[in-house]
């Protein structure tokens, strides 16, 4: 089976996100991974309420924003959100 999504990519996404928040005024920022077939994956952040496609398998999860956040804390994350969408995938089959 092929990969739902690419943790490394992911990892960066999620990285590059808590670069670009951490020094805002929210202690949190809620990401959400969203994909659409194996292999066709977007990463959403915010607020859900504005999510507008509910199409695929989903995983999420809160980086705080008030602490650093290193390479094993994104690849934690990473693969809690994949092990997340996985589970919605395997149940759909």
């Amino acid at each position: 089976m092929k990969k739902l999504a690419n943790k490394r990519l992911l990892m960066n996404e999620l990285r590059n996100l808590h670069r670009e928040f951490r020094n805002g005024e929210e202690p949190e920022l809620d990401v959400r991974l969203q994909v659409y077939e194996p292999g066709e994956w977007v990463v959403r952040f915010g607020l859900s309420d504005y999510d507008q496609d509910h199409r695929g398998y989903w995983g999420a999860a809160t980086l705080n924003l008030k602490e650093s956040f290193s390479y094993e804390d994104a690849r934690s994350v990473a693969g809690e959100l994949i092990s997340q969408a996985e589970e919605q995938f395997a149940q759909s089959q």
